[in-house]
């Protein structure tokens, strides 16, 4: 059976992108890595017509690399990049998907609120009842 005939669901996984890294301390180029993506993505969509177009972008864990603590533009930077890839795929937004990792957090923001629960687990519930701990833990 030729490829893309029959499923069910189906989706472009991305995870670990740490936008705003690009420190040269650690041997890595992001922005080819990225640019490679991109490429490989618009190859698979021009070269493979046979593969089912992906349903949703799914983007897991680690979308910044500092909470946007080391680099404030992390984040636009990620939104432009996903933009670009959304309109490659032709999804609508409703159809994008993110999980923040941990690099996603911004623990000196979070850390008095977590030193709390780690004190008295049954805090945790008053808490959250609070709207600014809720905005501190990226809830």
């Amino acid at each position: 059976m030729p490829i893309g005939r029959k499923y069910l669901f189906t989706w472009v996984h991305l995870s670990d992108l740490h936008f705003g890294h690009g420190d040269p301390a650690y041997q890595w180029n992001q922005k080819a890595v990225l640019g490679h993506i991109e490429q490989d993505i618009a190859r698979a969509l021009k070269e493979w017509p046979e593969l089912p177009r992906p349903e949703a972008l799914i983007v897991t864990g680690d979308i910044a690399f500092s909470g946007a603590t080391r680099d404030s533009t992390e984040y636009d930077q990620a939104y432009q990049y996903f933009t670009r890839i959304q309109m490659m795929l032709g999804l609508a937004p409703e159809n994008l998907y993110f999980v923040p990792g941990n690099h996603d957090v911004q623990r000196g923001v979070s850390q008095p609120i977590v030193d709390q629960v780690r004190k008295d687990p049954y805090a945790l519930d008053g808490l959250l009842k609070v709207a600014q701990n809720r905005t501190d833990l990226g809830l």
